[in-house]
């Protein structure tokens, strides 16, 4: 992860910003000033000023390729790129391009350079491609096109401001609030190309629940199917890392299930991670208490933190001000997080979280859900779940991490699981007498003794 920040205008730097070399000067310097106050997402930064037009700032957090060959910009073939993110199929994109445009030179190893190429054999189309967490700005510099874009659920954040025939884009809104009084949320699943926006993201199960009436899809269950996608979920998000790893355990079925998995796939040779776990509770509490005995079962190199409240009190500023919100339930949710993830970046040198988040939104698990009447109203709640988690849990994940310099990962929002999960037939996500408790198939695909013990795959959602 890293911070990304650009000052667009459509015709070289007018005279209200630079009529003279001085005033070029000051200007830059007041954008830099406030890229800058996102120092806290990476160690490394620099930008790039092109052709009078395009100011490119990176703030990188370096996770592949930690050598100074894949600092941002990066600029190849007239093409010069920002990136925040991971792109998780990057080594099959790496051997297409291979093939494809075998004339390519890299310039380094990073998986955010794939972008170049890709966009040099596909045009704006090659974001189709991409499997990830992302949101990127490229210029070509030949054919003056400027082109920005945030992944399908707004993982990682991004917001924009129109005005003065220019486009400022930034991860964070705190880099924009000097600059302009019209900034907006840059909507996930956007490509933003000289002035319009595009939906680049639009699968099937979507655009069904948006049409009236909504169609359901006829997706069949295979226990198997679910268990093995996610199990490939996890590994992709595993596996592409130059960096350090761990695992957020609350000793809930959606964390205790990513640490299950990893350890499945270390047991297999696919990966030679150690697998660390990480909890903070207050004292006492039951999250302590699950999280504990799902590492012993386990058998991870676990960490307990505990929390006090006037830890929450001396916090509660500093977390507002990177979660960026004052959303009530968002703002509670991120104390915890928060909190646990400083405490990481404190006593060790991880820079990479592996997280549950987006499970509940998939399967309905929340409690309410108990009363969903219908299988049409249960297609409707978990598609408005999803659509709406940058604002709120995805936000959380990312900004809580990114305060403290850590990339948070978020596997059951690989795009590929997401789509599969979602053209399952609704009625499979429905509790009733005969799927007793919410996300009863995810436990159920799980139920073979190899990955968790019975009384955590069916623990009550508290």
């Amino acid at each position: 992860m890293c911070g990304i920040f650009a000052v667009y205008h459509k015709i070289n730097f007018n005279n209200k910003y630079l009529s003279e070399e001085n005033t070029k000067n000051k200007y830059v310097d007041i954008l830099l000033s406030n890229a800058r106050l996102m120092k806290h997402r990476g160690n490394q930064d620099n930008y790039k000023l092109i052709n009078n037009k395009l100011l490119m700032y990176h703030n990188r957090l370096a996770i592949n390729d930690l050598s100074t060959n894949g600092q941002q910009p990066i600029l190849n073939n007239f093409i010069s790129i920002i990136v925040n993110g991971e792109i998780y199929n990057y080594l099959e994109l790496y051997n297409l391009v291979k093939k494809e445009l075998p004339d390519y030179k890299f310039k380094s190893k990073s998986d955010s350079e794939i972008i170049i190429p890709l966009y040099i054999l596909y045009g704006s189309a090659f974001i189709q491609k991409l499997r990830g967490m992302f949101s990127f700005i490229l210029y070509d510099i030949k054919k003056n096109i400027f082109m920005a874009a945030r992944d399908p659920f707004g993982i990682t954040s991004l917001y924009y401001a129109l005005d003065n025939n220019r486009i400022i884009i930034s991860s964070e809104l705190k880099s924009l609030l000097k600059l302009s009084a019209n900034i907006k949320v840059f909507e996930p699943g956007k490509l933003y190309i000289n002035d319009k926006f595009f939906t680049f993201y639009k699968p099937n199960w979507l655009i069904n629940t948006l049409e009236t009436p909504i169609k359901l899809s006829e997706g069949i269950l295979n226990y198997e199917d679910l268990k093995n996608n996610l199990i490939n979920s996890v590994y992709s998000h595993i596996k592409l890392t130059d960096q350090p790893l761990g695992f957020l355990l609350s000793g809930g079925l959606d964390s205790s299930l990513m640490v299950a998995i990893a350890k499945h796939l270390k047991n297999k040779n696919l990966i030679n991670n150690e697998i660390k776990t990480f909890t903070i509770g207050l004292e006492g509490g039951n999250d302590i208490q699950y999280a504990e005995e799902v590492a012993e079962y386990l058998q991870t190199n676990h960490t307990t933190y505990n929390f006090t409240f006037d830890e929450v009190l001396e916090n509660l500023k500093k977390i507002i001000y990177h979660i960026e919100t004052y959303d009530i339930t968002t703002v509670r949710a991120s104390i915890c997080n928060y909190l646990l993830i400083n405490k990481i970046k404190q006593d060790t040198d991880i820079k990479v979280l592996i997280s549950g988040e987006g499970s509940d939104e998939l399967f309905g698990g929340y409690l309410y859900f108990h009363k969903c009447p219908s299988e049409e109203e249960m297609q409707l709640e978990l598609v408005d779940k999803l659509t709406n988690l940058h604002k709120y849990d995805c936000l959380r994940s990312h900004k809580s991490g990114m305060g403290n310099t850590i990339e948070v990962r978020v596997p059951f929002l690989d795009t590929d699981f997401v789509n599969y999960i979602m053209e399952l037939n609704p009625k499979y996500k429905m509790i009733n007498t005969e799927q007793p408790i919410e996300k009863y198939i995810l436990r159920k695909a799980f139920d073979n003794d190899e990955f968790l013990p019975k009384n955590v795959l069916y623990r009550q959602k508290e």
